[in-house]
């Protein structure tokens, strides 16, 4: 055998030995982040069973992980953060809440990790909610709105705070929302604090806007951001559907169907003096009325 057929069939070798490693990749990774045909078809069925049906494409889809953030629970000890919203002589604290006052308007942090903002003169300042208009399609308006609130919250300056530098997670801002009311020319948005694009809380932001100006702004936003990610071991979607199985036991509502299940970060402040982010679901059902909210480390029905 002369040299350049060897070399002809050693790089067809390689060839095959490479296609073969990343088919068993690729078939590991269905196998780790996706259910079976039949497991999914077997649910299904346990679901319907019990008189609930199951939108389709729920079990489908690849199953999230999730980590437990944590950090410093208490902004009141992160005077580097509060002086990016205030003066010194500005700053006042009531046990864990704290208030920051500057020429623009007043922050109010609290220790639940939600926060207030009123900017001054517009104290007075009543929103028409019937009045509102969607707006979202317009992706530049919404871009715009995003980089407002993007400065207001001075997220680029927070990642740069001495008590923000061992950060674990990258922070930004998902708009959901952007509506208008012509009668005062002002856009209310809601928005997302993100967790390396997950989503923080189930309300999350309400900002008002004139112009771009923000008047109005409440939700949770932890402007102390987690410095550990611990693994955690959590209660996956077939889970959630056997526990909400169990919970409606023999009173599953009359055609009750299971229409999807979202994911988020709740903020909890513990005893230790730690702020920890767990992950939570929402599970939505085609009657209004009807939602359950589970975390996803404990099980526990909230």
């Amino acid at each position: 055998m002369n040299i350049k057929r060897l070399k002809i069939l050693t790089v067809i070798f390689l060839a095959a030995a490479n296609i073969c490693f990343a088919v068993m990749l690729a078939v590991n990774f269905r196998n780790k982040n996706y259910y079976d045909f039949d497991t999914i078809e077997n649910i299904y069925k346990v679901m319907e069973s019990s008189g609930i049906d199951v939108a389709h494409g729920i079990l489908e889809r690849r199953q999230p992980s999730f980590y437990v953030y944590t950090g410093v629970r208490s902004i009141a000890s992160c005077e580097d953060i509060l002086l990016l919203y205030g003066e010194p002589n500005n700053i006042s604290s009531s046990g864990e809440d704290v208030s920051v006052i500057s020429r623009q308007g007043r922050f109010d942090f609290y220790r639940d990790g939600s926060f207030s903002y009123h900017a001054s003169g517009y104290d007075a300042f009543s929103e028409l909610e019937d009045e509102y208009v969607e707006v979202s399609a317009k992706w530049k308006l919404k871009k715009k709105m995003k980089n407002a609130i993007c400065d207001f919250l001075k997220i680029e300056e927070l990642k740069k705070c001495e008590s923000n530098r061992k950060s674990v997670v990258d922070v930004d801002v998902f708009i959901e929302g952007v509506y208008y009311e012509s009668a005062t020319q002002t856009y209310k948005v809601t928005a997302y604090q993100t967790f390396d694009g997950d989503n923080i809380s189930e309300d999350g932001m309400e900002f008002l806007l004139r112009g771009e100006k923000i008047i109005s702004a409440g939700g949770t936003y932890s402007f102390v951001y987690p410095t550990q990610r611990l693994p955690a071991d959590c209660f996956d979607t077939m889970n959630i559907m056997i526990m909400e199985k169990t919970f409606f036991g023999e009173n599953v509502p009359d055609g009750l169907t299971l229409s999807e299940i979202t994911y988020f970060y709740n903020v909890y402040d513990s005893t230790d003096g730690n702020r920890y982010f767990i992950p939570m679901c929402c599970v939505f059902y085609n009657k209004n009325d009807v939602i359950s909210i589970y975390n996803l480390v404990s099980g526990k029905r909230e």
